[in-house]
């Protein structure tokens, strides 16, 4: 009730936001045009409302533990996976590399590691795609997609990936790191592709 009129209340916005450095920052006002119609649909009075402007203060990552060249966009919770759709194939056959990081944070900012040099492959550009789970949280999973062909015969070992992140709830950095994967190339055609994902070495 406000001032003895009772109103139907629901949210016009919702937007998740992530400060860009520390301080104080300040959300700009909502504005918002009210009608008020009668029963028939006609307006009777328009009014635009304005919230007041919020203002929070962003404090600064912490100094101590941070990794070098830390990604700042890389605060939240995460989880890593990589993983290639084969692990034996024949020289010029694709293999496709998967990294899914998942869990709580901006995952549409947040860099993925690099891909290494790989000695006797081409890779090409990745594809990149975000999918976020429904809920008040910002979470989901960023998945990487990297097209590799192998240009010669011999046994390949990807190095684990590592994702350092800044973890908000427990106050301290942490990481992630992938399994090592390891991909057998052959040149005569013997070797049938191998259907699962490869796993750890």
């Amino acid at each position: 009730d406000y001032e003895g009129r009772t109103y139907l209340v629901a949210p016009l916005m919702k937007k998740a936001l992530f400060p860009l450095h520390p301080g104080r920052l300040t959300i700009s006002p909502l504005e918002s045009e009210i009608s008020r119609v009668d029963f028939f649909g006609a307006t009777l009075r328009t009014e635009r409302l304005k919230t007041e402007p919020l203002t929070i203060e962003v404090v600064p990552l912490p100094a101590a533990g941070q990794p070098p060249k830390f990604d700042t966009s890389a605060v939240g919770h995460f989880t890593l996976r990589a993983e290639v759709d084969r692990d034996r194939v024949n020289v010029g056959e694709a293999v496709t590399l998967k990294l899914a990081i998942s869990g709580q944070g901006n995952l549409r900012k947040l860099a993925a590691p690099p891909l290494p040099r790989l000695d006797g492959w081409k890779a090409y550009e990745p594809k990149v795609s975000v999918t976020l789970d429904p809920g008040e949280r910002v979470a989901g999973t960023k998945a990487v997609e990297y097209l590799l062909l192998p240009e010669r015969a011999g046994v390949t070992t990807i190095p684990p990936f590592t994702l350092a992140f800044f973890d908000p709830e427990r106050g301290s950095y942490g990481s992630e790191k992938s399994n090592s994967l390891r991909i057998e190339v052959s040149t005569d055609g013997s070797q049938p592709p191998g259907t699962r994902p490869a796993g750890a070495v």
